[in-house]
């Protein structure tokens, strides 16, 4: 079983500590038992305390003015609730159930700041910077982006006091096709489209992302230029890591470089699923089967949340985007062929017209209108 300093020195905000005042923070703790079903605080609480699980589990709950109650997350084992009580012991903004029994070291606010007394002007500034990420949820972003999940958070905290914040305004570029890759985003909030142009200088859009995604690894990998250009469909807040820290993230956690792997073979996989439907599409079209990729564009508006969506769903929905185009084709086919009927008719006219002129303007013709009028003045005499 790890040891208490072991446990602290996985803590965000602790990971900046020298060793040996990490050693001194087991005495200044308390060991509190907490019975399942208890409530170790509320939202609104006063804050200035630090709760370590030692064992059992929390549920993080968001307490609504209505009485009803939102679990945010659960926390387990070396986990912590509380960690920015120690730096701005504010009241709680959610509050904290056991959902079994729970043990737990306490740490108070008072004990910490008393700990830290007097520490050198760079350890003050390093736990100043990763009290702010923590208060922004950098680190939450980062455990919940797949190339970063599972990291432990120690691995996690030394990435988010590297990442640096960029906006987008909507239709705001972040880089074009062919510009070095220098840097890996993910995206915090907001959504940004993959763009390229074909033969003709058009926008074909490649795929869509949104929050939680993350683009440029494979640049920060080859060292190769971009590959496509990336454009904010809305605006949108980015955390930036450059190639230099993302490197030295994967020489210090070799894991990240298997998840980096996994994500762009799932990619990989992605593109071959979208060329697949986009050539299947394309052949219907082409034999004028509009039908089906009408069908396709009508029900591939998928309610599934990002990140869930199958490799197919995900094609289907941004070949829908790139075939709407379908439906202009379709309408400007059926415009042409209703224009061409029209246009028959209107010929089939003229050169009816053209043929009974014919007729009417010919000498024979003359001739029997002469002949029908002899033949009527003669049985007008007659009678």
């Amino acid at each position: 079983m790890p040891s208490t300093v072991d446990l602290l020195q996985k803590l965000a905000l602790l990971t900046v500590l020298p060793e040996e005042l990490l050693a001194r923070l087991p005495e200044r703790m308390i060991e509190r038992q907490f019975e399942q079903g208890s409530v170790l605080f509320h939202k609104g609480d006063p804050g200035g305390t630090m709760l370590v699980i030692l064992s059992g589990w929390v549920a993080v709950v968001l307490e609504h003015d209505d009485g009803s109650r939102e679990i945010l997350n659960q926390l387990g084992p070396g986990e912590a609730l509380g960690q920015m009580s120690l730096i701005e012991p504010a009241a709680r903004t959610a509050g904290a159930t056991a959902v079994s029994p729970v043990t737990a070291l306490e740490l108070k606010a008072e004990d910490f700041q008393d700990l830290i007394a007097g520490q050198p002007e760079a350890v003050m500034e390093a736990l100043k910077t990763v009290s702010h990420q923590l208060r922004l949820g950098y680190l939450d972003i980062l455990k919940e982006t797949r190339i970063f999940n599972g990291l432990p958070e120690d691995i996690i905290s030394s990435l988010a006091r590297k990442l640096t914040v960029e906006h987008l305004q909507n239709d705001q570029t972040l880089f074009q096709k062919g510009d070095p890759g220098d840097s890996l985003y993910i995206i915090n909030e907001g959504a940004l489209k993959i763009v390229t142009t074909d033969a003709a200088g058009e926008e074909l859009v490649l795929n869509n992302v949104g929050a939680g995604d993350s683009i440029g690894e494979m640049s920060l990998i080859d060292q190769e230029p971009r590959s496509a250009s990336v454009i904010a469909t809305m605006p949108t807040t980015l955390l930036k890591l450059s190639r230099g820290d993302f490197m030295e993230a994967i020489q210090d956690q070799p894991t990240i470089a298997l998840e980096v792997m996994k994500n762009i073979s799932g990619r990989l996989r992605f593109a071959t699923t979208y060329i697949e439907q986009a050539i299947e599409w394309s052949k219907r079209i082409a034999v004028g089967d509009y039908s089906f990729a009408l069908n396709q564009i009508e029900t591939s508006q998928s309610t599934v949340p990002r990140g869930e969506q199958a490799n197919e769903a995900r094609a289907t929905e941004l070949l829908a985007a790139f075939f709407q185009m379908v439906r202009g084709v379709q309408e400007r086919e059926e415009s042409l062929k209703q224009q061409l009927r029209q246009l028959t008719i209107e010929i089939d006219e003229v050169k009816r017209k053209q043929e009974v002129q014919n007729l009417t303007g010919s000498e024979s013709f003359s001739d029997l209108k002469k002949q029908a009028q002899r033949l009527r003045e003669q049985r007008d005499e007659d009678e």
